[in-house]
């Protein structure tokens, strides 16, 4: 308990010196300008393997806690956009570029925080190789949540089916499909989490403290989805705010979510230089 304190207040102390507050405002400011361009092009790709329809609807299911009917149809409205990149015209191409583009903004701010938070920067000869580098795993950033969303609702299609077919032998609770739905998503976000943490940095630390850090962050992430939906059952935030209200609560969470992944990000890299000094004293 002792060594949990003591991390906790390096972490925070680290934390507070690095500004991780602005870091997270920044990043959720990143986030609201990108997140168009990573849904329209995560939904345009996946619909090669599933009916967007089916993406959309995972897409609208895992904000449906923290949001209400006014940023749902935003979202619907949204998704109507999506391009048609199926034929290979210059305006699709074109429309495929800057959605990648616009998507990867975000993973090269993470990727900036971080490695500032790290103390890590980058190479003052041959920056070419180092912007490269930097934008391609901007884009892999992008196709990695576009192939994680892809392959949630394969798994949840996996599960109703499996539901359907099982339920016929040896009837069972539904509850417990959205069970496994939940630990689908959870996991799905550790891998998401696993990449920032582990590839776009230019600091490479221990994969255990990665895997640490990326479990604890999903797990703080999931509690503070939680929260905000008991907050919006519950609170009078639409009374206050009136129609926007749910959009508040869900810039809200994001805000919190980005606090939490600042300062996980700034604990792993605490931890291991901790286990470091500890392993030459």
């Amino acid at each position: 308990m002792k060594v949990l304190s003591g991390l906790f207040r390096e972490t925070l102390m680290q934390w507070n010196e690095d500004d991780g507050i602005t870091s997270s405002a920044a990043l959720s400011f990143y986030l609201i300008l990108s997140l168009p361009a990573i849904l329209l092009f995560s939904v345009s790709v996946g619909s090669y393997f599933l009916k967007a329809r089916h993406l959309e609807s995972a897409i609208i299911g895992y904000i449906d806690l923290v949001a209400g009917d006014t940023l749902i149809y935003l979202v619907e409205g949204l998704l109507y956009q999506i391009p048609d990149i199926a034929s290979l015209t210059v305006g699709a191409a074109i429309s495929f570029v800057l959605l990648v583009w616009a998507g990867g903004n975000l993973f090269r701010q993470f990727k900036k925080i971080i490695d500032n938070m790290w103390g890590v920067s980058g190479p003052e000869s041959d920056w070419l190789h180092h912007f490269l580098k930097k934008s391609f795993a901007s884009v892999i950033g992008v196709f990695v949540v576009g192939f994680l969303l892809v392959l949630n609702t394969f798994v949840e299609a996996f599960f109703l089916m499996g539901y359907g077919l099982l339920n016929e032998l040896v009837p069972f609770n539904l509850k417990i499909i959205q069970y496994a739905s939940s630990f689908s998503n959870f996991l799905i976000l550790l891998v998401l989490f696993i990449y920032i943490y582990r590839v776009l940095p230019e600091a490479k630390i221990g994969m255990r403290y990665v895997l640490e850090g990326s479990l604890f962050t999903v797990l703080l992430i999931t509690i503070a989805k939680y929260f905000f939906a008991f907050y919006l059952s519950y609170g009078n935030i639409t009374t206050v705010y009136g129609a926007i209200g749910s959009i508040i609560g869900f810039l809200l969470w994001v805000y919190f979510s980005f606090i939490a992944v600042t300062f996980v990000a700034e604990m792993i890299n605490v931890r291991s230089k901790s286990a470091n000094r500890n392993k030459s004293a």
